[in-house]
């Protein structure tokens, strides 16, 4: 489970890995609209690897499944 709204995450368990990673993605209202579009359909989930299994987009309560997906 994830805390999106604290400042400093806690550590994790060693026996998982963990990425944090921050990227500028450009300026502007337009820029900032496809952000929070991909956001909630889950594009950013589904771009770095794992399955969302979801019916639509996110929303407050909802309970996902999100799965790494093995590649080979």
């Amino acid at each position: 489970m994830t805390s999106p709204e604290l400042l400093t995450w806690p550590s994790s368990d060693q026996k998982f890995s963990r990425s944090e990673v921050s990227a500028v993605v450009g300026t502007g209202d337009a820029v900032w609209e496809r952000a929070t579009r991909d956001v909630r359909r889950w594009q950013v989930k589904t771009a770095s690897g794992f399955a969302v299994h979801s019916t639509g987009p996110v929303s407050t309560g909802e309970r996902v499944v999100v799965t790494a997906r093995v590649l080979g």
